[in-house]
């Protein structure tokens, strides 16, 4: 099923580019927004947590389900956090890409000749959207899920 960013109209979104074979920046940022929508509790409703791969060769739809339901796990008490993984042919997500600014690049391995074990370099932002699909904010690598959560606290509840 294709999606858009009008298939999310009324809820803020969190957009991340990555890919599910990222050793580090991905992974890390990933449980920077999950703790982070985690400490607003039922404000989290309000955001759609979305994760477009740049790897869409490796990163099927079963790939991206299996992966970040690891960081969907919350306390019981705390609303489910349901991560949108996105994909497509690299025309759809080089668009997706352009649209967000967003920069890609894998690296085949040399020491692998198949071509299977690479790195993809990539814009690692997350950008915040508004329920109308303009831009709101974005957050930097390194970001702390506090500084995260306060910040959208303040935008999820303005005045």
């Amino acid at each position: 099923m294709r999606r858009t960013d009008a298939d999310f109209r009324g809820k803020y979104m969190l957009v991340f580019f990555g890919y599910t074979y990222c050793p580090d920046v991905c992974p890390t940022t990933l449980a920077i927004e999950a703790e982070a929508l985690d400490k607003i509790g039922a404000a989290a409703s309000l955001v759609a947590p979305i994760f477009i791969s740049v790897d869409p060769q490796r990163d099927t739809p079963d790939r991206l389900k299996s992966y970040l339901a690891s960081f969907e796990a919350r306390e019981p008490s705390s609303p489910r956090i349901k991560f949108v993984g996105l994909t497509g042919s690299e025309e759809e997500i080089a668009k997706a890409a352009e649209s967000y600014r967003v920069y890609y690049r894998a690296h085949l391995d040399a020491l692998h000749s198949n071509g299977a074990d690479y790195s993809i370099d990539h814009t690692a932002n997350v950008y915040l959207m508004s329920p109308e699909g303009r831009f709101v904010a974005y957050y930097s690598p390194g970001v702390l899920p506090d500084e995260m959560a306060a910040d959208l606290m303040k935008t999820l509840s303005p005045g």
